[in-house]
């Protein structure tokens, strides 16, 4: 047991380092695969801007690919990740097996070239 707390230790503050030095914020939520409860907070967040809003094509070519970059990573290939994007930032959601794939996918989507912010909606399996 001590070992696996001080593992999972080491892997959070590797995933801490990263994100201090790629100038990325990550924001843990309550965890889960719900995208269409990002979409209307950021709906209703938009709303209150009273601005409209229509995607990008810079924010589709930024979610396919860290979509496609998790997706190319071996220890990711088989997880069931989905991206969101709203601007700079980008959220993960889905779940992965361990922290050590958790501390991947967020430093692959914040190693993306225009991300300025990570979302992590994941779900870690710890066994």
């Amino acid at each position: 047991m001590a070992a696996r707390e001080s593992r999972m230790s080491a892997t959070l503050a590797l995933v801490l380092l990263s994100l201090s030095l790629s100038a990325c914020v990550l924001v843990v939520g309550e965890g889960g695969d719900d995208p269409t409860r990002d979409r209307r907070r950021d709906s209703v967040r938009r709303d209150a801007d009273r601005t409209s809003y229509v995607s990008s094509s810079r924010e589709v070519t930024l979610r396919q690919r860290v979509a496609a970059d998790l997706a190319a990573d071996p220890l990711l290939s088989g997880q069931q990740l989905t991206v969101t994007v709203a601007g700079p930032e980008v959220t993960l959601h889905g779940a992965v097996d361990g922290m050590e794939a958790f501390a991947r996918a967020v430093a692959i989507a914040s190693g993306t070239e225009g991300v300025e912010r990570v979302v992590s909606r994941l779900v870690v399996t710890v066994r």
